[in-house]
């Protein structure tokens, strides 16, 4: 895994996996607090846990019930704490703590389940999960707070075919609310003091040109 300064657009850094070698690596993601990444290997299906203040490899997820097979592109809660990671060979999504680094279990799809679920995604609001799939040609619904899939989108029209990825569009509405907090907030915070004319020592302000000097000419 190379690391790039996102500033001057250079690779600094590759990832010591010495202690957890990567093996077709697919998806990382990084904790709220950005002490930890997890990376998804589709290879050998396992998911390594990077220190990000070292840039090494610490180990791997634990996962006691095999549920891995295949993982691919998950996503984390917004308090950082949990890891949902499908399995597009297993067609499970895996439940994975955060702290201890351990699947805890796996999303029930009774209702629905899952056909080679390739990208999973939480709404903005934290309350669900959209799931791809990729031979099911439909996306499941996942109530985050039960951990269950609860069906799948309506496509009337039977628009989905070999479904890969998923997006949300921002919420412009609440954007622009944030952005007027933003300002109100600064402006009864700060008081910005009278605007004062500078002066050269001629007492003529500074930037105005003097009468018969060139244009453009100024002191």
């Amino acid at each position: 895994m190379t690391v790039i300064d996102m500033i001057n657009l250079q690779v600094t850094a590759r990832v010591d996996d010495s202690n957890g070698p990567f093996s077709g690596p697919i998806r990382t993601l990084f904790t709220v607090d950005s002490a930890k990444g997890f990376v998804a290997n589709l290879n050998n299906n396992t998911v390594s846990v990077i220190d990000v203040s070292t840039l090494s490899v610490t180990g791997i997820v634990s996962d006691p019930g095999s549920s891995f097979n295949g993982p691919t592109f998950g996503d984390i809660t917004a308090d950082g704490s949990t890891l949902f990671i499908p399995s597009a060979a297993g067609n499970n999504v895996a439940i994975v703590d955060v702290a201890s680094e351990t699947v805890t279990g796996t999303v029930d799809d009774t209702v629905d389940p899952f056909s080679s679920p390739i990208t999973l995604k939480i709404t903005p609001d934290g309350t669900q999960a959209l799931v791809t799939n990729l031979i099911g040609n439909d996306v499941s619904v996942i109530d985050i707070g039960s951990r269950q899939a609860t069906g799948t989108v309506a496509d009337p029209g039977s628009t989905f075919t070999t479904i890969g990825d998923v997006a949300f569009t921002p919420n412009v509405a609440e954007y622009r609310e944030r952005v007027i907090e933003l300002s109100v907030s600064v402006k009864n915070r700060f008081t910005f003091p009278r605007p004062v004319t500078l002066k050269s020592a001629a007492g003529v302000p500074k930037g105005v040109i003097q009468k018969g000097e060139e244009k453009g000419k100024r002191v």
